[in-house]
């Protein structure tokens, strides 16, 4: 009888929720029209290339396929010893320390699981009769990636924008990022490369870090969003080289909270954040526990020293005991310091990273030098990508200093020293691009909400009220649209 009677209330249960009707609000109804008219542009925008053929685009994401073909054909674990000889012959390459492999596992489980769920992915081939990888459907998979990707960042570009300004930054940020020059250019059908996936959890590690120091958020929900920070900084690092800059600027927004709003969470969220990271770093046979000892991964050590010092400070009521244990943590930092000096355990990033960050260095590598995308960029470049954007920058910088929240902080970050970089080299500018349409989106909304206002002013009758003339409604019209 138990257990009928279990049944009959699990029977029960499930019925009430199978009942269950969503109430859908008017304004939220507008909210997903118009996200989902951001998607179609975005979408649209990405696949113009189409006309020409569905194949993939460039050289890199070929040798992507190549490598998700490998380990759909193989399994995860022959990744670890693989040596392709279909490469510099007669020797070969030692595939596991020369590439990152994180754009090609995530094309081969989502394929696996679009083949779990019966999702046909072999395409007609009057799309391009020439191309004999058009029945495969892991290849056809890849054509499609980042359009995939294309989506997924513009939600989670929304979902930064909403907590930044609300609703309208939002939506508009999201526009902007999906008819962006330089993002649709390394996003197009068939760019099946890093800067996809790098782009798109770059901003999920905004989002979750930035969450999950929100003192206004249940502790559960901190712990929730460090591990989804810590997880999505781990996967960048194992798919996208630029993952050391969101890394050290990770470190950088800490250090500035550190300075006024120091808290117990912060220090939580930080260790929860870097440690699962790196412990994901370690296991990536590219990167290994040699990435721990590069000297970008010294910011992230500071600061986790000074976040235990405040800890500490904040612990101890005596003077005199918090003297003691300062010194002797920091007696501790210096000869630990010195024994890593004293046997050159830390090592230099790679060369293209020091040339990003000081560009008088490339005069040493020509053949570097040679490459069109590592130019540096120009005004013209700028414009080109961003159009009127650029002189939206620094207002909405300005707008984000004044608002001086956590997230406002940290895209006005983000937005300063990704704008160095994209300078330095013009395939960063894509770096840059998120960041720039959300404070544009900012500066927009903050700029135009006392015209819209003054648009929604009813007409004074009495005499001694101020009327708007119909002059100045056309003109404040026309100013909006030139905006």
């Amino acid at each position: 009888m138990k257990i009928t009677d279990a049944l009959k209330k699990s029977g029960v249960k499930l019925l009430e929720i199978l009942s269950l009707r969503p109430r859908i609000s008017h304004p939220s109804l507008i909210k997903g029209a118009l996200f989902l008219l951001i998607l179609s542009v975005a979408l649209g925008a990405r696949l113009l290339s189409l006309r020409w053929g569905f194949y993939l685009n460039e050289f890199d994401p070929y040798f992507h396929y190549h490598a998700a073909r490998y380990i759909a054909n193989n399994g995860l674990a022959s990744l670890f010893s693989w040596r392709d000889y279909t490469g510099w012959y007669p020797w070969g390459r030692d595939m596991p320390r020369l590439s990152n492999f994180g754009l090609a596992l995530t094309a081969v489980a989502l394929y696996r699981i679009l083949s779990f769920l019966g999702i046909p992915l072999v395409l007609s081939s009057n799309l391009n009769p020439l191309d004999p990888l058009i029945s495969d459907p892991l290849y056809n998979l890849c054509v499609i990636f980042p359009l995939i990707m294309t989506a997924l960042t513009c939600l989670i570009t929304y979902f930064l924008g909403r907590e930044l300004g609300g609703e309208t930054v939002g939506l508009l940020s999201a526009l902007l990022l999906a008819v962006d020059p330089s993002y649709i250019d390394r996003t197009s059908l068939g760019w099946f490369d890093d800067e996809t996936v790098g782009i798109m959890s770059g901003l999920f590690l905004i989002l979750s870090f930035s969450r999950a120091m929100d003192e206004k958020r249940d502790f559960k929900s901190n712990i929730i969003y460090a591990v989804f920070a810590g997880l999505s900084l781990g996967y960048l690092s194992t798919s996208w080289g630029a993952a050391r800059y969101l890394i050290v600027m990770t470190a950088l927004f800490t250090f500035i909270l550190l300075l006024r709003r120091y808290t117990p969470r912060l220090l939580l969220s930080y260790i929860i954040t870097f440690g699962l990271a790196f412990s994901v770093v370690i296991v990536d046979p590219r990167a290994g526990l040699s990435f721990l000892k590069e000297t970008t991964n010294l910011p992230v050590y500071g600061v986790l020293l000074l976040l235990c010092i405040a800890e500490i400070s904040r612990r101890t009521p005596s003077p005199k005991k918090k003297a003691a244990y300062i010194s002797t943590f920091i007696i501790l930092v210096i000869a630990v310091t010195s024994i890593t000096l004293h046997f050159k355990i830390l090592a230099l990033p790679s060369g293209k990273y020091l040339y990003a960050l000081i560009p008088s260095l490339r005069s040493e590598n020509p053949l570097f030098e040679s490459v069109a995308e590592h130019k540096p960029s120009s005004w013209a470049v700028f414009y080109y990508n961003f159009g009127v954007g650029v002189i939206f920058i620094p207002v909405g910088v300005f707008f984000a200093a004044l608002m001086a929240t956590n997230l406002s902080i940290f895209m006005a970050i983000y937005c300063l020293t990704s704008i160095y970089f994209a300078s330095s080299m013009v395939r960063l500018n894509i770096l840059a691009s998120p960041s720039i349409c959300l404070l544009w989106a900012l500066a927009l909304k903050r700029v135009l909400s006392p015209l819209i206002l003054s648009l929604k002013e009813e007409t004074q009758h009495l005499g001694r009220k101020a009327r708007i003339k119909p002059f100045e409604k056309e003109l404040i019209g026309g100013l909006l649209i030139i905006m």
